[in-house]
């Protein structure tokens, strides 16, 4: 029987949180596959996953290509209309997540992801991404990589994240081509997925990644003559991002990193006006309740 859900979990390196995340994917309820998709690990998370879940699909990659272009890979080989997503150091923290989301989707077909609920303790006991009321359709301009649901179709359609970011941003880039697409991304109503931020995340990569593609980003997307003032402030917020998390240098070169890219010929495909505006309303407010088809 082919699976309702897919449910991916890309690795590198994190044997005892992938076994974590794991553990919570096999308790979840309804008709899914699970794949795991490791990037070229060395401490023997492919033989666990072997050896504790024979019923998860594995694909072993000898050289490691990055978690972006591994969920796109992840996302061809997915038999399930419906791709969620976890990070390797997440989990779900109970066993209907998944059956939930899936019913986020029902409320309309222009639904095409769900930026599931997700915590991030100990840091943070909140729910991020949740809507403000479960009976409404709460859209908004982007869902977190270790907490999200999508149409495995229109995910297809629209190339899947853009592996030239390499890493982070790929989620912003693919929701606004969404927008432009006419689809939506839904916050969430179910139990959230826990987060647990690995110790082992390197905070000089995430800047340089981080700044570099919020240029590409701008330059890629954002329509003329916004594009202009768009670039200026993200220099600008880049600059006292880098200032503010002690990653100043590593924050320039990932500045410097995006311009060079421009000057090299990125391609533009900015979205039209009414998508652009849009994009920053729903990134200004958090939220809105979704329009009658008939009121857009």
């Amino acid at each position: 029987m082919t699976p309702s859900a897919s449910i991916i979990v890309i690795t590198h390196n994190r044997r005892d949180e992938l076994e974590r995340a794991l553990h919570s994917c096999v308790l979840q309820r309804g008709n899914l596959e699970i794949i795991v998709v490791d990037d070229a690990s060395s401490d023997g998370s492919a033989a666990m996953v072997e050896r504790l879940f024979p019923s998860v699909s594995l694909i072993r990659d000898e050289v490691s290509r990055g978690y972006i272009v591994q969920r796109n890979r992840a996302a061809r080989h997915a038999c399930g209309e419906f791709l969620f997503s976890i990070d390797d150091d997440a989990e779900f923290s109970a066993p209907s997540i998944v059956q939930d989301t899936l019913a986020d989707f029902s409320f309309s077909p222009q639904i095409a992801a769900v930026a599931i609920p997700y915590t991030e303790p100990p840091q943070h006991d909140l729910d991020f991404q949740r809507a403000p009321d479960p009976l409404s359709c709460w859209i908004t301009s982007q869902f977190i990589g270790t907490a999200y649901a999508i149409r495995r179709e229109i995910f297809l359609e629209l190339g899947g994240f853009d592996g030239t970011l390499i890493h982070q941003g790929e989620e912003r880039d693919l929701c606004i081509r969404l927008l432009q697409a006419g689809s939506y991304v839904r916050l969430g109503n179910s139990a959230p997925i826990r987060h647990h931020c690995s110790p082992s995340r390197d905070l000089q990569r995430m800047a340089f990644y981080g700044r570099r593609n919020d240029v590409l980003f701008s330059w890629k997307h954002i329509p003329i003559p916004q594009v202009i003032a768009r670039l200026a402030g993200t220099t600008f917020r880049g600059f006292t991002h880098g200032l503010r998390m002690h990653t100043l240098p590593a924050t320039l070169r990932g500045i410097a990193a995006g311009y060079r890219g421009i000057f090299d010929g990125l391609e533009r495909n900015p979205v039209n006006r009414a998508t652009y505006a849009t994009h920053r309303r729903l990134r200004s407010r958090g939220a809105e309740l979704l329009p009658p088809l008939d009121e857009q």
